[in-house]
């Protein structure tokens, strides 16, 4: 039981060192950021929001919140991610892009919209989701990184 505890410990002194000073004082901006602001700088951006629901800023462990946390992080665990997100207002939506690190994955332009979508994370890495949803007013997006440690 001792061994286990240290590990624990040793694994958020890990994160707490490593992962979380990166995602959260991170001024970086790739080029799919500053795409994504030159999008933004339209007068009507502001109508459309995306708000990522699940999963929270937490640690889980096999789908389970434990402790909330800054970041969402599945210290173990094997399934991949189901993030949920809401869009509003969804009736006014012409079309959603989903990316996957970076990467345009699908581009969805007739509805029914979908409201989650699955994310595989790595072992010992992370994943980022973007969604960016459309209406005639402009546009929104949410975006989410799940880091995962072990199988």
């Amino acid at each position: 039981m001792k061994r286990k505890c240290l590990a624990v410990g040793i694994i958020l002194l890990f994160i707490g060192t490593t992962i979380i000073p990166s995602t959260i004082g991170s001024n970086t901006i790739n080029s799919y950021e500053k795409n994504l602001y030159d999008k933004e700088s339209s007068p009507l951006q502001e109508n459309v929001t995306v708000t990522i629901t699940s999963p929270e800023n937490a640690i889980y462990w096999n789908e389970h919140k434990i402790v909330p946390f800054p970041v969402p992080l599945i210290l173990h665990g094997d399934n991949p991610v189901l993030v949920r997100f809401k869009i509003e207002p969804l009736n006014e939506i012409n079309q959603i892009e989903l990316y996957f690190n970076n990467v345009l994955q699908m581009t969805i332009t007739i509805p029914p919209f979908p409201d989650s979508v699955i994310l595989f994370v790595p072992f010992f890495s992370h994943a980022k989701a973007t969604i960016i949803a459309y209406s005639s007013h402009g546009q929104g997006s949410g975006e989410i990184t799940v880091w995962r440690l072990f199988p």
